[in-house]
């Protein structure tokens, strides 16, 4: 019998991850887009993020890389790029790149990578983590790449890293950057800004969850703050109260729920998708159960799937806030893949 993965109390009910089709089975094996699933032959695929537009077509922002360096090169020779679909499930097909590396001289010269699409007011907003540094680049950043965390240059590259935006009137671009990071550690972070996610907040300022580190403490080193600007480009300014302090997270994504006007996030903590909550955006905790689902994937014929990382969860909603597909990013081996999970919420006994 399938195990239909449970999730926080939700208004008056709880939040269920439903099973892919079975037939998307095969996209484990081919790398092929599908129901559910999308990945490719050639290129490593992460960070999803999904938006609607006006005329109904679904828009899957992600990152990818060349799958013949190594899957450590997200750090190194990334790029956002983008698919589209008429259904939220998919298949999504790659339409095109919209954000490359190699501007030289700026904060974003050497890589682009978990890109988080939003909509605000009459724009879109492309948020996005990258790096510098002038003098790791051509072999010696491919040599970063190939070998990764244990390489002497990685720890610089990864340090360097910041968030920025790039902003445009239409979702193929062209992309107009922010000339510098928008958020600079600061506040309950010691060091890094990345995995950034943003919404409103209830007086219309912007409202933004960040990762990075801090002095390593009861075995945890990173932490997650909130931060807050009154345009999309900031200037942000740190809440003195972090959001979650006492364990290692990544990969916060967030949104207002208005038929609950309630805030809530997900987030990625090793063997398990978490989720909080929040009563006026600033103050979070854990959701009644903190736990959105473990890291397996569920098939309609009662079989399953369980990959070596299930990361980057994104919730993508309807037009109140609701949740109705949990979007991740899989590891199994030197292949990934972006799912696509339905969202049900059952009704209360």
């Amino acid at each position: 019998m399938i195990a239909l993965l449970a999730a926080m109390m939700v208004g008056a009910g709880t939040l269920e991850v439903l099973p892919l089709p079975a037939a998307s089975k095969a996209s484990f094996e081919d790398h092929l887009p599908r129901e559910g699933v999308f990945a490719s032959p050639t290129w490593h695929t992460w960070c999803p993020s999904i938006i609607q537009d006006e005329e109904g077509l679904y828009h899957l922002f992600y990152s990818r890389w060349r799958r013949r360096v190594n899957f450590t090169a997200w750090l190194t020779h990334c790029q956002a790029a983008h698919a589209v679909s008429e259904n939220p499930q998919g298949p999504y097909r790659h339409v095109q790149t919209e954000l490359h590396s190699g501007r030289p001289g700026h904060w974003d010269h050497t890589n682009v990578h978990n890109p988080k699409i939003k909509k605000f007011e009459d724009k879109y907003w492309l948020y996005y983590i990258a790096n510098t540094n002038k003098e790791i680049d051509g072999e010696k950043l491919l040599d970063t790449g190939r070998t990764g965390y244990g390489h002497p240059l990685w720890l610089p590259l990864r340090n360097s890293q910041r968030t920025g935006v790039a902003w445009s009137d239409s979702l193929y671009g062209p992309w107009t950057r922010s000339e510098k990071p928008i958020i600079e550690p600061g506040g309950p972070i010691l060091k890094l800004t990345v995995n950034p996610a943003i919404t409103r907040g209830p007086k219309g300022e912007y409202l933004m969850i960040i990762k990075g580190d801090k002095e390593m403490k009861r075995g945890s080193s990173r932490n997650q703050a909130l931060a807050t600007g009154p345009t999309p480009t900031g200037p942000f300014t740190y809440y003195e109260k972090a959001v979650i302090d006492e364990f290692d997270t990544e990969d916060m994504s967030m949104w207002h729920n208005k038929a609950e006007n309630r805030w809530y996030a997900v987030y990625h903590a090793h063997v398990r998708i978490g989720m909080m909550v929040s009563e006026n955006g600033y103050d979070w905790k854990d959701a009644e159960q903190r736990d959105l689902t473990t890291k397996i994937i569920h098939f309609d014929d009662g079989t399953s799937w369980v990959p070596d990382r299930m990361e980057r969860p994104f919730v993508l909603t309807d037009d109140m806030g609701r949740p109705t597909h949990l979007v991740v990013a899989c590891k199994k081996g030197d292949r990934s893949w972006n799912v696509i999970l339905k969202l049900r919420r059952s009704t209360a006994s």
